[in-house]
């Protein structure tokens, strides 16, 4: 493959890993705020009780009444504070994989190296967002119903795995490259 073959190659799979990474944190931002990762349905004497529960907060809708949204409290459930925290680190490693990716994109456009550290931050994010996910998982109970998994939830996952897909283009042919272009610079 020729350098000029090679480096608009690059600059290709530098576009797609950006719209993926783009994608990826949209959908983390998205699912990380609304309250609709779970929700129960419960028949009372008022009718038919719908309680949705996201991250951050809960949100009660019984008929008749005006919906009801309450935060999370850590004193109760500890678990719940942690997934919190690892998913705004999660969100801030997306940003920064993003941000490596378009300076990669815009101004260093002959530095392959630059990907690998968006590759990082990426692989981080999708760790930090899975931790979360597990453990407010785990710290739910009766979680474990699939049909009362909420949309927001399943944003959530998307999220995890296109921030596993960036970082997997990214590194598949770069660390060769990356090795190929500290040693010597391409000759045309």
């Amino acid at each position: 493959m020729t350098c000029t073959a090679r480096t608009q190659r690059k600059f290709y799979d530098s576009r797609a890993c950006g719209i993926i990474s783009v994608l990826g944190i949209l959908c983390h931002l998205i699912g990380i705020t609304m309250p609709y990762w779970y929700y129960e349905r419960h028949v009372t004497k008022y009718g038919l009780e719908t309680y949705y529960y996201g991250l951050w907060k809960g949100c009660s809708v019984i008929p008749g009444l005006q919906d009801k949204c309450f935060n999370h409290d850590a004193a109760q459930k500890p678990y719940i504070h942690i997934a919190q925290v690892l998913s705004a680190a999660g969100l801030l490693m997306y940003f920064f994989g993003v941000l490596t990716i378009l300076v990669k994109i815009y101004l260093l456009k002959e530095r392959t190296c630059c990907l690998l550290i968006s590759a990082g931050f990426l692989s981080i994010a999708g760790f930090l967002c899975l931790s979360g996910l597990m453990i407010w998982i785990i710290s739910m109970p009766g979680f474990f119903i699939s049909e009362y998994l909420g949309w927001s939830l399943q944003l959530e996952v998307v999220s995890v795995v296109l921030a596993i897909a960036a970082s997997a283009v990214i590194t598949q042919d770069n660390i060769s490259q990356c090795k190929t272009n500290i040693r010597a610079s391409c000759i045309t």
